[in-house]
C-alpha cells in the first residue's frame, strides 16, 4: 500500500481501506500504519474512517484511544466538518489527563478551526453585503411581509429599515386597523439594532445615530390615533426594553 502511495497510485491504495477493515477489522497495527499513510496523504475521509475503527478498537485503554480520538479529530476539522471537531475536540480535553495530551496537535487543529470560522464569517459578511435590500414598503401590510421574509439576515433588516425615512413610519401606523403585529415586529427589530444583536454573533460599535433615528421612528408611531391602544395590548417587555418609558407615554 505504502508503494501504491509513492507511486502515486492513491486511488488504488484508498481502496484498499474498504478491504482492510473488512477483512483485518481487528488488526489495531495494521490499521495504525495504514492511518499513518492516509494522514500522510491528506486522504483525510479515509482516515478519519480508519481512526474511528481504531478509537473503537483501543477503547479498553482509555489513554491510547483517546489519542486516536484526536487524530480522528483532525481529520474532521481537515474535511471541514467543523461542528464534529469542535465537539470532539471538548470530549478530548474533558477525558484527556493533562500529562497525556497532545498539546501540540490540539493546538493546531484549534487554530484550524478558528482560521475555518473567521472564513466562515468573512463570507457571510460579503454575502451580505451583496444581498439586495427590497424596496420601501408600499403599506403596512407589505412591512410586515418584507420583515417576516428577511428575519434571518440582521444586516438585511437594519439596511432595509434605516432606508426609510422616520415619517414614513408615521404615514404607514396611520391605519384603521388594529393590529399588534406590525408594532410588534418593528419594536423588535428597533431593540435589536439598538442592542447590536446579529445572527453571527458579532461584536459591533455603538453608533448614535442609530438612536437618533430609533427615536424619530418611534416618535413617528406614536403620530397613530391607534397607538395608545396597540401599545396597551403589546407585552410590556416589547416596549419597555427597547425605549425608555417616558419616551413612550
Amino acid at each position: 500500500m505504502r508503494e501504491c502511495f509513492h507511486s502515486g497510485g492513491s486511488n488504488e491504495a484508498v481502496s484498499y481501506v474498504k478491504d482492510l477493515l473488512q477483512f483485518r477489522p481487528d488488526s489495531v497495527s495494521l490499521l495504525d500504519e495504514v492511518a499513518t499513510m492516509l494522514e500522510e496523504q491528506k486522504c483525510w475521509e479515509h482516515a478519519g474512517r480508519v481512526l474511528e475503527k481504531l478509537t473503537a478498537l483501543t477503547k479498553a485503554e482509555e489513554d491510547k484511544s483517546l489519542q486516536y480520538l484526536l487524530r480522528r479529530i483532525r481529520a474532521d476539522a481537515e474535511r471541514g466538518e467543523s461542528n464534529a471537531a469542535t465537539i470532539g475536540l471538548r470530549y478530548y480535553n474533558k477525558h484527556c489527563k493533562e500529562s497525556q495530551k497532545n498539546a501540540e496537535l490540539v493546538r493546531d487543529i484549534q487554530r484550524k478551526l478558528n482560521g475555518d470560522d473567521s472564513k466562515l464569517q468573512n463570507a457571510m459578511a460579503i454575502a451580505e453585503q451583496r444581498m439586495e435590500i427590497p424596496p420601501p414598503p408600499t403599506s403596512l401590510y407589505n412591512l410586515t411581509f418584507t420583515l417576516q421574509s428577511i428575519k434571518n439576515s440582521s444586516a438585511v433588516i437594519e439596511k432595509y429599515l434605516m432606508a426609510i425615512p422616520p415619517e414614513r413610519f408615521g404615514e404607514l401606523f396611520k391605519t384603521e386597523s388594529v393590529d399588534c403585529e406590525p408594532y410588534d415586529k418593528v419594536i423588535g427589530c428597533l431593540r435589536d439594532i439598538l442592542e447590536f444583536r446579529s445572527l453571527r454573533g458579532f461584536t459591533r460599535r455603538h453608533n448614535i445615530s442609530h438612536c437618533y433615528w430609533a427615536m424619530d421612528v418611534l416618535q413617528n408611531m406614536k403620530s397613530s390615533s391607534q397607538f395608545p391602544f396597540i401599545k396597551a395590548l403589546l407585552p410590556e417587555t416589547a416596549v419597555a426594553s427597547t425605549f425608555r418609558r417616558e419616551l413612550i407615554t
